[in-house]
């Protein structure tokens, strides 16, 4: 028996329920506060998401058995609101109809920095298995630059489309229920897509803005007929994260130009918001199974929007490689390493993560001229990461060029004042043995 039989014979009781409420809640969206709002509004909730330890911060086990989720909802036949990190097109794999969806936007680039500060407070995420993010303690820059996850690439026009946001739980379900494949790799989402999300945004979802989230509860209010809207604190809000226009400018234009789809989107999204209020008390948008629903066709080729250029900077890191690379160093086969990290900057010369465990690689093996000649590459790359210029400074230091060493550790602490102590302390035993040199 297929999916689609399983789904006939399954007594759903949602799909009874006039007018269930599905919150698509894309991650970082300040979705969390939203949810704050919904417990204080709703008795009889259906939350499909991770099942965590609320005392335990490691990543949680995902809901990967379809057959327990239908029965989940089995249990719950009072259920008014169903929320989850899904996406559009969620109802059909769930067998619902008659039902409104509602989700919040934000500004894209925000939303893939909180992402990353937001998992790294997450226990050995970056170690977990099914995550296809890299692990060793990895920066904000590694995340972003290895293009790997899709979690960086135009994740809001993923959700609002309804294609390309499937996780490895539901693609199986989902080809079934479709006899196609939705998976939609980094780097392939296309023009269609954008345009499909534009369509449901207008027509089909009730959507709220980070940056207005006040008026965006009065709207949900005001439609949903919800009484209660106050909150007194955002939940998963990261005070440890960096300003915006404290990061990397090169950085934060990648990160744009990775994301443009999603900016479209979050743009598109800011015009006709101020329509959804103009037009209270706003139509009800409820999904059944007379609408007219429909899904972009599957990206066959990779994104065509990417110039050459483009394509040679920011092509794909072979992630094999580099873990190979990182167990041998660990095991102290420092050159068997060496070389495996040159075969993945041979194919990625401007990939500044690799060129930095190179370097480290270097320093293991005693090789502190090479490693210094890889910083003064990463510098020429990025002049504006400051840990580069710090490491750099305490090799030229440990030759007794003071004088450099201390041009180098001041250029770091410019670039970023909180610096680890040894930047501090490394700078000052310079500035004396310069003048006992002198």
């Amino acid at each position: 028996m297929n999916i689609t039989q399983k789904l006939a014979t399954i007594n759903n009781p949602l799909s009874a329920v006039e007018n269930l409420v599905i919150f698509s809640h894309i991650p970082k969206t300040a979705g969390s506060t939203v949810n704050i709002v919904i417990d204080s509004n709703y008795e009889h909730i259906f939350n499909f998401y991770p099942r965590r330890n609320p005392s335990s911060t490691k990543l949680p086990d995902w809901i990967n058995d379809f057959q327990e989720g239908m029965t989940a909802l089995k249990d719950n036949p009072k259920a008014k609101l169903l929320r989850g990190h899904f996406g559009l097109g969620v109802h059909e794999l769930l067998g619902v109809d008659n039902c409104i969806y509602i989700t919040v936007l934000r500004d894209p680039v925000d939303r893939v920095i909180s992402h990353y500060y937001f998992l790294d407070q997450v226990e050995n995420f970056f170690d977990n298995s099914d995550s296809a993010l890299s692990k060793d303690n990895m920066t904000l820059e590694d995340f972003v630059y290895q293009r790997k996850s899709i979690i960086t690439d135009n994740l809001q026009t993923r959700f609002v489309s309804g294609l390309g946001w499937q996780r490895n739980q539901y693609k199986n379900v989902w080809r079934e229920v479709h006899n196609k494949n939705f998976k939609v790799e980094y780097g392939d989402c296309q023009e269609e897509m954008l345009a499909c999300a534009k369509e449901n945004l207008k027509n089909y979802v009730i959507f709220g803005l980070q940056s207005r989230f006040g008026e965006s509860l009065d709207l949900f209010k005001n439609v949903l007929r919800w009484k209660n809207v106050d909150f007194d604190t955002k939940r998963n809000v990261n005070n440890k994260k960096p300003k915006r226009d404290e990061l990397d400018p090169d950085l934060i234009k990648f990160i744009e130009r990775e994301n443009y789809l999603d900016i479209e989107l979050h743009n598109y999204a800011l015009e006709i918001f101020d329509e959804q209020l103009e037009n209270l008390p706003y139509p009800i948008k409820v999904i059944n199974s007379q609408t007219s629903w429909s899904y972009p066709s599957i990206p066959q080729q990779p994104n065509q929007q990417l110039t050459s250029t483009m394509k040679t900077q920011l092509q794909d890191v072979s992630k094999t490689q580099l873990q190979e690379a990182d167990q041998l160093l660990e095991q102290g086969a420092y050159t068997e390493a060496i070389n495996k990290y040159k075969e993945v900057i041979q194919a990625n010369p401007e990939y500044i993560p690799a060129l930095q465990k190179l370097a480290n690689g270097y320093i293991q093996n005693k090789a502190e001229q090479q490693a210094m000649s890889v910083y003064e590459r990463i510098i020429e790359l990025n002049p504006k990461l400051d840990k580069p210029y710090a490491k750099l400074a305490r090799l030229q230091a440990k030759k007794g060029d003071y004088t450099s060493a201390i041009a180098t550790f001041k250029k770091a602490i410019n670039l970023k004042s909180d610096q680890p102590d040894w930047v501090f302390t490394g700078l000052g035993d310079a500035l004396k043995k310069s003048k006992k040199s002198a």
